[in-house]
């Protein structure tokens, strides 16, 4: 699932800020299980957001095995 960098409009931006809250939900095991079943039917890979930007990205990355990067 590609997911743009930016929001194209202001619905868009309103979904994504949405999706990220749920995300968040999720991540702190506070998702109820009827949300992330609807979820998991209706938006296939919406647990995954766009890559983490910053200093420790590529070792964070790393350690969750989500990117194939090698040590330099």
């Amino acid at each position: 699932m590609f997911l743009p960098n930016k929001a194209q409009d202001q619905k868009e931006h309103t979904l994504s800020v949405w999706l990220h809250a749920q995300r968040i939900d999720y991540g702190a095991g506070k998702l109820i299980p009827a949300k992330k079943s609807q979820l998991n039917k209706v938006m296939l890979g919406w647990r995954q957001g766009r890559p983490r930007r910053g200093p420790n990205s590529r070792t964070v990355a790393k350690n969750l095995g989500h990117a194939r990067i090698t040590d330099s």
